[in-house]
């Protein structure tokens, strides 16, 4: 299977690698990114076993699980070749093509814009290269900066309470989660076409 790896105006996404998993430790540590994280996912353990699945799962077919490190073009304010937070793209037949989109930054690079432009390229990925019908992305409700970039990249909130409600199940956590989505058509009708500001 080709290695997936593509460029936006500043950043680099490419395959994780296993030397990655010290840097996504390091800072999934800062407590100021740790309040947004599931608390299954609050562990070194669970860290490092995500990298080795998420590489894992690179070299399956048909593939279903993408998990691409982002790293800003050196031409930007951050150290050439760092990576700074990781893109997912997981994939559901249920019964079209559906995907579930999720990024994470380190904080040091937060406000930035570059979770915007790393999540559009996952939009376009999902209905340009992998036919999707619809993308999703879930986040906690008290996670604003998430919400912001959902709604920049043209994704709107899912407003049903059962999705609420089963949302705090499937994820085992009592705080409020909220969807949001866009479909195919709406991809194509809008004008987010061209990268967002």
């Amino acid at each position: 299977m080709t290695a997936v790896q593509f460029e936006t105006q500043r950043l680099l996404l490419r395959e994780l690698i296993s030397a990655d998993a010290d840097v996504i430790v390091d800072f999934s540590n800062d407590p100021e990114f740790d309040r947004y994280r599931l608390r299954s996912q609050r562990s070194e353990a669970v860290t490092r076993r995500s990298v080795h699945q998420a590489i894992l799962a690179s070299t399956l077919i048909p593939r279903m699980y993408y998990a691409l490190a982002i790293v800003p073009k050196p031409s930007t304010t951050a150290a050439e070749n760092s990576l700074i937070g990781v893109l997912t793209l997981s994939l559901d037949w249920n019964p079209v093509l559906l995907a579930n989109i999720g990024f994470e930054i380190h904080p040091a690079h937060w406000g930035r814009g570059y979770a915007t432009e790393a999540a559009f390229a996952a939009l376009q990925m999902s209905f340009d290269e992998l036919g999707v019908a619809s993308v999703m992305a879930d986040c906690f409700a008290a996670n604003r900066a998430s919400i912001r970039v959902m709604e920049k990249i043209g994704m709107q909130r899912s407003r049903s309470w059962i999705d609420s409600i089963a949302l705090r199940v499937a994820y085992g956590e009592m705080r409020p989660v909220v969807r949001h989505q866009v479909r195919r058509d709406e991809w194509q009708q809008r004008l987010y076409r061209k990268d967002p500001e």
